[in-house]
C-alpha cells in the first residue's frame, strides 16, 4: 500500500476516487440508464471539477487539493454560524453572551424570561469575599435587602463582589431572603 503513496499523494485520492466512481457509474448507466444517470452526473461533475482545480494556476490550495479545497471554502464561509451555534460558551460576551441573547429572544417572543434561582457560572469565593459575606449577614436583618437595596451601602459593596446565590449559600437559614 505504501507504493501507492509514492506514485499518487494522499491529497489526490478524492479526485482519484471520483474518477474511478465515474468510470464505474458509466457501466451502471449502460446497464440501467434510469439508475445510472444520477451517479454518472455526480461523479462526472466531481471529476471535471478536480481536473479544473488541478490545471488552474491562480490558487495553490485548489491545485494541491482538488475537490477538497472546495470543502475548505464551504466551511470558511459558514464559520461564523458554526462558532455561534456550536463553539461559543454561554458566558462569552462578544458582543453579548448567549445568556443575554436568549433573554432578549425570550422577551421578544413574549415567553417567560425568568430563570430558576441559582447560577450556571462556577464561582469560587476568595477568603475576602467569605469574610465580606459573613460581615454582611451579621449586619443585616431579614428583609433589609428588599426594603431599599439600591441605597444600602453594604449591599452596594457586596453586590460588586458576589452574586445573590452566594449570599444564600453562606447565610444561616433564618436570614436567607429572596433577592429578585
Amino acid at each position: 500500500m505504501h507504493w501507492i503513496r509514492n506514485v499518487i499523494p494522499y491529497r489526490y485520492f478524492v479526485w482519484l476516487f471520483s474518477g474511478i466512481a465515474f468510470i464505474a457509474s458509466l457501466g451502471l448507466l449502460w446497464w440501467n440508464p434510469l439508475i445510472g444517470s444520477t451517479p454518472s452526473l455526480l461523479f462526472g461533475a466531481l471529476t471535471l471539477l478536480g481536473s479544473i482545480d488541478f490545471f488552474q494556476k491562480k490558487q495553490a490550495i485548489r491545485r494541491n487539493y482538488p475537490i477538497m479545497a472546495h470543502f475548505r471554502f464551504l466551511f470558511e464561509s459558514i464559520r461564523p454560524e458554526i462558532r455561534q451555534y456550536f463553539l461559543e460558551s454561554d458566558t462569552d460576551a462578544i458582543p453579548f453572551s448567549r445568556a443575554q441573547r436568549s433573554l432578549v429572544y425570550q422577551r421578544a417572543k413574549g415567553a417567560v424570561d425568568k430563570k430558576a434561582y441559582g447560577t450556571l457560572i462556577v464561582r469560587r469565593l476568595s477568603i475576602n469575599e467569605v469574610a465580606l459575606v459573613s460581615a454582611l449577614i451579621a449586619y443585616l436583618k431579614p428583609g433589609d435587602l428588599l426594603d431599599n437595596r439600591a441605597a444600602h451601602p453594604v449591599y452596594q459593596m457586596f453586590w460588586d463582589m458576589a452574586s445573590p446565590d452566594t449570599f444564600a449559600a453562606v447565610a444561616p437559614a433564618e436570614q436567607v431572603v429572596a433577592v429578585a
